[in-house]
């Protein structure tokens, strides 16, 4: 959740609707006055954006800076 806060608003909003509440993209448009392509290409750079911030965690032992893996 942590790294879902940490993105741009656009692409936050996208990423709830359309991954967490499980809106289809055409509702997410309709809902935040875009077109369906924006969605799409949103929800797509959301994507890559939380693959970049999870990476370390992911590669490593799961610990967050500062915190010991248990």
């Amino acid at each position: 959740w942590e790294a879902i806060a940490r993105l741009p608003e656009e692409f936050r909003d996208v990423v709830l609707m359309r991954d967490v509440e499980q809106m289809e993209s055409k509702a997410v448009a309709a809902a935040l006055g875009i077109s369906d392509a924006l969605v799409r290409q949103r929800l797509h750079r959301a994507r890559q954006a939380l693959v970049k911030m999870l990476e370390p965690v992911m590669a490593g032992d799961g610990a967050r800076d500062g915190e010991d893996a248990r």
